[in-house]
């Protein structure tokens, strides 16, 4: 079983997301810091901090919810729209799960 294709409900998606923005928002604080002493380790740091960010975000929240939902995990590139990336979140957090799942099946 893929990690990235199990479906999750919107309270699960609502906390993979700001459990995501911890090391994000850790990292830009550690970039403001590192950028008063120009300190290349802790721009590394935050470098790491970014990705790891990112990858959970999109792997661990973003894939999950969007296969729950039923729809293509290529939506996740509206993450890098400025503006839409926000209005998608929230779409994800209140469209109920299997929303655009196609049932072709006659009862």
């Amino acid at each position: 079983m893929n990690i990235f294709s199990s479906p999750i409900g919107r309270l699960a998606f609502l906390g993979r997301y700001i459990l995501a923005t911890v090391p994000l928002m850790v990292g830009g604080v550690i970039v403001g810091i590192s950028n008063q002493d120009q300190n290349v380790m802790l721009m590394l740091l935050s470098l790491v901090l970014e990705l790891f960010g990112l990858v959970y975000i999109i792997g661990f929240t973003m894939f999950p919810r969007l296969v729950s939902v039923g729809m293509s995990k290529w939506f996740t590139l509206l993450l890098f729209v400025p503006l839409v990336n926000l209005a998608f979140v929230l779409f994800l957090l209140f469209c109920p799960a299997g929303k655009f799942i196609k049932n072709d099946k006659v009862a």
